[in-house]
């Protein structure tokens, strides 16, 4: 196996749930939300929505605007490069598994690229959600979001969550694992036939058609509600 091959394993299991969470602290804010990034304690920040509820936000790196390169934050943050830290726990990870985007101090960054480490953190770290910032020089910063909870999955966010995630740089290298993954993560039914995946949600099931590693169609079957 070589090291994308590794590198591709780890962030398919992230792919799908770190699309999700994304898109669920997105909608959390409302209407008339807004998001703040404050300083916290040591190496962590704090990350607040709607002004009051608050996150706990740990930088993985910044893409600097002029050099295009990414650079983690072990290589820059005192104290990041020995831990306990997530970017530790992930470069460690890299390390073992010989994968060089994620063992080395920087790399040149491109949006597929960028997408499939993100994903790869957040599913070694076990903290799915991803908030990505610009600075006021252009460089952008990467963070994951410890503390946001999720709602329980509803058919309509499975299909956006798959919808979002074929149609961007993150798509996975193999659908059907990664579909599993996030069933396992996300806690929800899952069941499978050779030429179909079965997502259960709160409010009904959701089937993925499948070819080979491609997507034929989406067919939601919403539960019956009781009568009132």
């Amino acid at each position: 196996m070589t090291e994308n091959q590794y590198l591709d394993r780890i962030a398919d299991a992230g792919a799908l749930i770190v699309a999700e969470a994304e898109a669920q602290l997105y909608a959390s804010r409302g209407e008339s939300g807004f998001t703040k990034l404050s300083k916290g304690t040591g190496n962590t920040d704090l990350y607040t929505v709607n002004g009051t509820d608050k996150y706990i936000a740990h930088m993985i790196g910044t893409t600097s605007s002029t050099t295009g390169r990414f650079t983690w934050a072990w290589g820059y943050l005192p104290g990041e490069e020995t831990g306990p830290t997530i970017v530790h726990e992930i470069r460690t990870q890299g390390a073992k598994l010989g994968i060089p985007e994620l063992a080395e101090a920087d790399f040149a960054s491109e949006p597929r690229l960028m997408q499939r480490v993100l994903q790869a953190s957040a599913a070694i770290s076990r903290v799915y959600t991803p908030v990505v910032f610009q600075t006021d020089d252009g460089d952008t910063g990467y963070f994951l979001i410890e503390g946001f909870e999720m709602p329980p999955a509803t058919v309509g966010d499975l299909r956006q969550t798959i919808e979002t995630v074929l149609a961007g740089p993150g798509r996975p290298r193999d659908i059907r694992r990664a579909l599993h993954q996030y069933a396992a993560t996300r806690r929800i039914g899952f069941a499978e036939q050779d030429d179909a995946v079965f997502l259960q949600a709160e409010d009904g099931m959701l089937t993925i058609g499948l070819d080979g590693n491609e997507i034929t169609g989406l067919g939601a079957q919403h539960a019956e509600r009781p009568s009132p």
